[in-house]
């Protein structure tokens, strides 16, 4: 299930979008439809997937309002819907997962996108299975966000909490899509929770906290960029 938010001011328009979400065939979406911004930032919650944005409203503008969206969730990809293409360089500037053009007459574009979006988010991702004492977990891939070694202990750190198990550190990787990048001896992190990073240490973002930074050491350094950028490439923008 993919869950959408859409701001629109004009009633007419978020409604011919929504039909367009609900009628993509490649999985169930839901969706929640706000013709203010304020009343989204109110009921903005974790569960809600993806925001899709007018530009042009009153009291606030969608730029605005994607900053305010920022401070709350760094991560949640923001689709603007507008007639205005000379926005263009101001929506990325808010970190735009995608820029659609009103009137939007074809569903293979906004399909394209939530292909991309349920991509970006793994929605269709697999598990990481492992075991600790006599309990067996089944974390969804998309969940976690970085894997600490400390001896033979691991930590599989999710968006909302964390386990322990006992695993070698290759042992992890094999399990893992090649998406997931190794930054240190103890440290495997999924890109999708990086905010930020510098050449010798990366921010880590999730539910629970303001963020976590970790060390990259020079020997991954060179790799975790190129990885990096690879997976920003495939799933956010443009190539």
């Amino acid at each position: 299930m993919l869950r959408v938010a859409i701001c629109d001011d004009v009633g007419l328009q978020a409604s011919q979008l929504e039909m367009l979400l609900l009628s993509y065939p490649d999985m169930p979406v839901d969706t929640n439809v706000y013709t203010t911004p304020q009343r989204l930032l109110n009921q903005l919650t974790s569960d809600i997937h993806c925001v899709f944005l007018d530009i042009d409203m009153p009291f606030m503008s969608g730029i605005d309002m994607a900053r305010e969206i920022r401070k709350v969730n760094p991560l949640i990809p923001i689709i603007f819907v507008t007639i205005y293409s000379e926005y263009m360089e101001q929506v990325f500037e808010v970190q735009t997962f995608d820029y659609l053009l009103k009137p939007l007459l074809d569903a293979k574009k906004v399909y394209a996108t939530l292909d991309r979006i349920i991509h970006f988010l793994d929605l269709k991702q697999s598990f990481f299975h492992f075991s600790f004492g006599k309990k067996t977990y089944s974390i969804p891939l998309c969940d976690i966000a970085f894997f600490e070694k400390e001896g033979r202990s691991v930590y599989v750190h999710t968006k909302s909490s964390s386990y322990k198990t006992l695993m070698k550190t290759q042992d992890i990787l094999d399990k893992l899509p090649s998406y997931f990048l190794q930054i240190h001896v103890s440290f495997i992190i999924n890109p999708k929770y990086v905010q930020e990073f510098k050449a010798d240490s990366v921010r880590i973002v999730r539910d629970y906290d303001e963020g976590l930074v970790l060390p990259i050491s020079r020997k991954y350094q060179k790799r975790f960029k190129e990885g990096y950028y690879d997976y920003l490439r495939e799933r956010v923008f443009y190539v």
